[in-house]
């Protein structure tokens, strides 16, 4: 079975283009916010604690510009801070391992951040003058030439040298939460990737309190402990943390695992933390965060994979002024979320009863995995809305279509278009109104021909039909009423520089992302705003898939037709095969019966292959391919 959302359908590639940014509540007006206005007030607050779960107290918080302040007794701490995008916020402490992490700021908000830091490990000696090896905790060493290190000045260190060894496990999710950065890295040609670790050493040396560096033109073996659980591949690539930037950078050389040390062995020429690691094809999955009252809330998001296998990272990010966000997520992972407010109460702020969702991440690749790509190919979490204090539904079970709308009452609050300019749009869906599951069907052979590529019917016979015209390159999607009617209730199509245009009775609403990412509806007057939650959560109730009452729709394809399950050929349409994994066969194209996969694994024996969702059908292909055919989705 196939969730309505994932598709090959133009309206919902539309409806969950917002993203982490700005936002709005829906008045007929330019809301998003101004990262650069700084004549308004604006901080980050948070609460850091280490990996006993304790409270820190004395921790150094600094940011851009060089503002710092410190952590209270009870680990909080809050910081004026210039408006602006991915700043770097670098916290040190007395006997903890300097990190940093990136956090948007926003005019006249209160950001946050939670940050685990982590004790640095039991101090080492070696005498720098001759060099030695020394060996810490699980394995982990260092192993310098004589005069090797340098001082602050350039000039050569002798004598004994204080070294500090602290190895983060990724399978320990206490460790895992102090990873520095959000696991994000440059390689060397300069592309953004993300990582996939296999282990974390945070490698230091002082002379007297002085942190050393590796003198030019000589090299240090450093063995990084391999991670407690998961693969262990034969080699990694290896990878250093820039404090400033909080990206890690690619290193030239290459990390050796060696088994009877459980170590990845690599030379490196300065010292920092360093991480072994491979690139990663995660997906990222968007939402909106908002309070009981329906206002959009400013929050942490922390994503925690619920696998059992070991190999999932921990990442974080953060909602907008709309309350919209994205981040990245393992793929096709069951995925915990926390979300954390900066709610300032008699000067104390309240961490400590997250609010939690629990999501399925889908498999699909974001085209562009950095920045963030947060359209069609980000998953949206279901419901689409988070509300603070709200207990976790769990993984929300899709049944049949529920459209928020009725037959009446399409006047003031029944109606969260009343009063903007897109009033018209409860029409459209008041027209469609579907009902029930659905099928759908696609036609790889006749569809070429008749430019009919889509076609979806719900159980009370609404549906939606998207033509191509081969001439043009255009794709119409036509959204048409229930039985006995059918009723065409408009048309959804897209315009130029990709913006999608609803076209019914005459009028235009044109639907696009905002600089800020979030999704702004342009009426025929020429007036804008930005969708809230209940805006955003009413489109996709009405549009077959999530509504306010947890119900959604689960739609297959129509017996014996391309994608639909089958256990013999027989059960398959003439021109295609019955193909794939056990209790996975569909029926496909005898071509493609090769390449169908229902995981990454399935893909082990192709070159970088993943197996990359199309929005309709998974097939094994490399990553660049991938991407390609997902951008060809949207468009075609």
């Amino acid at each position: 079975m196939k969730r309505f959302s994932l598709v090959l359908f133009v309206l919902l590639v539309v409806l969950f283009l917002g993203c982490s940014g700005s936002g709005g509540s829906g008045d007929e007006s330019d809301v998003n916010g101004d990262p650069t206005d700084t004549t308004a007030s604006s901080s980050v607050s948070g609460l850091i604690k280490d990996t006993t779960g304790g409270v820190l107290s004395g921790i150094t918080v600094s940011i851009a510009g060089g503002k710092s302040t410190s952590t209270g007794n009870d680990g909080t701490f809050s910081l004026d801070a210039d408006p602006g995008t991915d700043q770097i916020v670098i916290l040190t402490g007395n006997g903890y391992v300097t990190t940093s992490k990136r956090v948007d700021v926003f005019t006249n908000k209160s950001s946050m951040l939670m940050v685990t830091m982590v004790p640095e490990a039991p101090l080492l000696t070696m005498d720098a003058s001759i060099g030695a090896k020394v060996i810490g905790e699980r394995n982990a060493f260092l192993e310098a030439p004589a005069n090797a290190f340098v001082g602050k000045d350039g000039n050569p260190v002798t004598g004994n040298v204080d070294v500090f060894l602290t190895p983060l496990d990724p399978s320990i999710p206490v460790e895992a939460e102090a990873y520095p950065g959000n696991m994000l890295g440059r390689t060397t040609e300069g592309e953004f990737v993300f990582l996939t670790t296999f282990g974390v050493l945070d490698v230091t040396v002082r002379q007297n309190g002085e942190t050393l560096q590796i003198k030019d033109g000589k090299a240090v073996t450093i063995g990084v402990p391999a991670r407690s659980q998961g693969s262990t591949p034969a080699t990694t690539d290896m990878w250093y943390f820039d404090i400033q930037t909080g990206l890690w950078e690619e290193i030239e050389n290459d990390g050796t695992y060696d088994s009877d040390t459980g170590t990845y062995q690599t030379q490196v020429t300065h010292l920092t933390p360093f991480n072994s690691d491979n690139p990663n094809f995660p997906t990222c999955i968007t939402g909106m965060v908002q309070d009981a009252e329906g206002n959009p809330v400013i929050a942490f998001i922390r994503a925690t994979p619920q696998d059992e296998e070991g190999e999932g990272n921990i990442t974080s990010g953060f909602s907008g002024l709309d309350g919209s966000f994205c981040i990245y997520v393992q793929r096709d992972s069951t995925v915990l979320l926390e979300v954390y407010t900066a709610e300032n109460i008699g000067g104390e702020i309240d961490f400590d009863h997250a609010t939690k969702r629990t999501i399925e991440s889908g498999g699909t690749i974001p085209i562009a995995v950095w920045p963030m790509d947060c359209s069609a190919h980000c998953t949206p979490i279901y419901p689409p809305v988070i509300t603070i204090g709200e207990p976790d539904p769990g993984p929300v079970v899709l049944s049949e279509a529920a459209c928020v709308y009725s037959e009446t009452g399409f006047l003031g609050s029944e109606d969260p278009f009343w009063g903007t300019c897109a009033t018209g749009l409860s029409d459209l869906y008041k027209c469609f109104s579907p009902e029930g599951g659905c099928t759908y069907e696609m036609d790889p052979f006749d569809g070429m021909l008749t430019g009919k590529i889509f076609e979806m019917i719900f159980e009370n016979g609404a549906g939606m039909v998207a033509e191509m015209d081969y001439l043009t390159g255009g794709l119409e999607t036509k959204i048409y009423g229930p039985d006995p009617d059918n009723e065409l209730c408009g048309t959804v199509v897209i315009g130029e520089a990709g913006v999608t245009e609803f076209h019914m009775d005459g009028k235009v609403f044109k639907i696009r992302t905002t600089a800020g990412g979030g999704l702004e509806i342009e009426c025929d007057s020429g007036l804008t705003f930005t969708l809230n939650a209940e805006q955003m959560e009413a489109l996709v109730g009405c549009s077959g898939a999530m509504g306010a009452d947890d119900t959604g729709v689960v739609c297959e394809a129509k017996s014996g037709t391309y994608l639909s399950t089958c256990t013999y050929d027989s059960d398959c349409n003439e021109g295609l095969s019955c193909c794939g994994g056990w209790g996975e066969k569909k029926c496909l194209i005898a071509g493609m019966c090769d390449l169908y996969c229902t995981s990454d694994a399935d893909c082990t024996g192709m070159a970088g292959g993943v197996c990359c969702d199309a929005g309709y059908l998974r097939i094994c292909t490399d990553f660049n391919t991938c991407q390609v055919m997902q951008g060809d989705e949207e468009s075609h």
